[in-house]
């Protein structure tokens, strides 16, 4: 059996053999390929001044300069665990690194010297990166005021000459579930440590560093919140995240709620149409509670961590909001409007009609309409316990801000009912103010629409006031309704549309039939208009009106045959089903 022999190897060049050069010790291998590795060492001129295979133990003794270290592999797979690590004379670790592929290259300031094209003007520190276990995954990009001010790949350990100044630390993923374990950190040339952070999950993030005495105003990290402590969202806005928990209360209730809905997509569909698997299936983890106002009504959408920002999951559930809410939630008594648990963990998430650029179906759910004045409660959260920056940003018809709401008029009790031979179109308003008139439209599709009918406003009004209009037009589909209502000076305003369906027939259904004296009879009425009447007629005639869905007690009919007669409102009959007394 062949001993495996170190070898620990002082080598001065004669070119290198003067007061300036220091001794570095430079350990190569651990990896199970050992065998397939080759590298060398290049000065800032070009010069090789050091190469080997692995695994050994070589001591150069270098001047000042920016060193490019290059990491080869045989086998183009890369190094296997194997790593080199350089220390100091006095055993301190000044850098380390691993090849990837067949050739992966890296550089280090060694002995004072900079790789920033000449001696260090400014402050040096140390920069580390790796640690995890999937470090070839890993990459990172510092940069400032000025830009990028160095880059690389994991495991890094390197100098970092940097003025005075706000940093921020973009750290990306290859694979796209995080680090791995691995961080990065930036000490002082004491060994203290400055600065610190990790990608929890997904494929990027950002952090941020204060480097010396500079003055940096970074966004504060979000802290775990309350639904009572919500913040006002008036425009597009960016807030930081990190993980936190929750905050006082845990106000989610559990995944199946009616506050917090689970989905399969399915046989168990949300209600607004798509197929995702719920909500905030993991309740209330590292949230943010944020309230949105309407200043001016429409489709609403809205992104979180859009064009490529997303990073990790970003689950959220929205309500209608009011001074009940937070309490409705935390005791299981409201629904939300809209919600949803991330498929994947890029391409942000939110409301759209259609889906953005690299986003995917599964994180985006259909638009909502709101009115003015309205409020909607979000409960966003940081699944994926990510520390990061997060754009907010709204799209759509609806205006979302905090300024000072006019409504000028109020409407209220908007609907559309099936009456007969008719549809009937109701609304009413609270308050009118400058109100000229009304236009009811019509549309099969709520896409293109039709006026059908004028109502004059009431100008100015602060009482209640009613309008109607009965559409003669009854065709065997859906039909959709909205209101235009137009100010004196010209703006215009829409109501939310609502549907009506007159499709169906009527149907009488009538258990047990034939009933035995003494015993009740049950008459339900399937597809009602608005407007019918129901009747029960014996065979002298006499009738008698009966409630919707009336149970009829028999002990007070004669045996024979009754009549059970539907009319709509204009006396036309609609259905007629005989009920047989034994």
């Amino acid at each position: 059996m062949k001993r495996l022999v170190v070898i620990s190897l002082m080598l001065v060049l004669p070119w290198l053999a003067y007061a300036q050069c220091s001794n570095f010790t430079i350990t190569v291998g651990g990896g199970s390929f050992d065998s397939e590795i080759s590298w060398y060492i290049q000065n800032g001129s070009g010069t090789t001044v050091a190469s080997g295979g692995a695994p050994g133990v070589w001591v150069y003794c270098l001047n000042p300069d920016c060193f490019t270290i290059v990491m080869n592999d045989s086998f183009g797979d890369g190094w296997n665990g194997a790593s080199m690590v350089i220390t100091d004379s006095g055993g301190a670790v000044v850098w380390s690194g691993s090849g990837t592929g067949s050739s992966s290259s890296a550089t280090a300031a060694l002995n004072g010297g900079s790789c920033g094209g000449g001696p260090c003007s400014f402050t040096q520190y140390t920069l580390s990166v790796g640690g995890g276990s999937f470090d070839s995954e890993v990459s990172w990009v510092i940069s400032g005021d000025a830009g990028t001010v160095l880059s690389g790949f994991a495991p890094t350990y390197t100098t970092l000459c940097a003025e005075d100044g706000c940093y921020t630390v973009d750290m990306f993923d290859s694979f796209g579930d995080g680090w791995n374990g691995a961080q990065w950190v930036i000490s002082d040339m004491g060994g203290n440590v400055i600065g610190s952070g990790s990608l929890g999950a997904g494929s990027s993030g950002q952090a941020f560093i204060q480097l010396g005495n500079a003055s940096c105003d970074f966004p504060e990290p979000v802290t775990a919140s309350d639904c009572h402590d919500a913040i006002n969202v008036c425009t597009n806005i960016d807030f930081y995240i990190d993980p936190n928990g929750y905050g006082d209360v845990y106000e989610i209730p559990a995944p199946g709620s009616t506050s917090n809905p689970s989905y399969d997509g399915f046989t168990n569909f949300n209600p607004w149409g798509t197929t995702n698997t719920g909500c905030l299936l993991s309740q209330e983890l590292n949230s943010t509670w944020m309230l949105v106002n309407i200043s001016q009504g429409g489709w609403l959408e809205f992104t979180f961590g859009g064009l490529g920002t997303q990073s990790g999951y970003y689950d959220w559930a929205m309500w209608t909001f009011d001074e009940n809410t937070c309490n409705n939630i935390l005791n299981d008594l409201q629904a939300p409007v809209r919600c949803n648990w991330n498929g994947v963990s890029t391409g942000g998430t939110g409301l759209a009609g259609t889906i953005p650029a690299g986003g995917n179906a599964s994180n985006y759910e259909p638009p909502l309409w709101t009115l003015t004045g309205d409020q909607y409660l979000i409960c966003f959260s940081n699944w994926s316990s990510v520390s990061t920056n997060v754009p907010l940003e709204f799209g759509g018809t609806a205006i979302v801000s905090c300024e000072p709401i006019m409504l000028p008029v109020e409407v209220v009790e908007f609907q559309a009912q099936c009456a007969g031979s008719m549809i009937a179109v109701e609304w009413a308003t609270l308050s009118e103010q400058d109100n000229a008139y009304f236009v009811v439209q019509r549309s099969s599709d709520s896409q293109v629409w039709n006026d059908v009918a004028y109502a004059e406003g009431a100008g100015d009004s602060f009482e209640v006031k009613r309008y109607a209009f009965a559409d003669k037009m009854v065709p065997r589909t859906v039909l959709y309704y909205r209101l235009k209502q137009v100010d004196f000076d010209g703006n215009i305003r829409f109501t939310e549309p609502v549907s009506v369906n007159c499709a169906l027939d009527p149907e009488i259904l009538i258990m047990p039939n034939p009933v035995d004296g003494g015993e009740a009879v049950f008459v339900k009425l399937i597809n009602p208009w608005n407007g019918m009447t129901c009747t029960l007629v014996n065979m002298q005639g006499l009738e008698i009106v009966l409630d919707v869905n009336e149970e009829i007690d028999t002990r007070s009919l004669d045996s024979g045959v009754y009549l059970i007669r539907l009319m709509d409102s204009n006396g036309e009959g609609l259905a007629c089903e005989k009920l047989v007394v034994r």
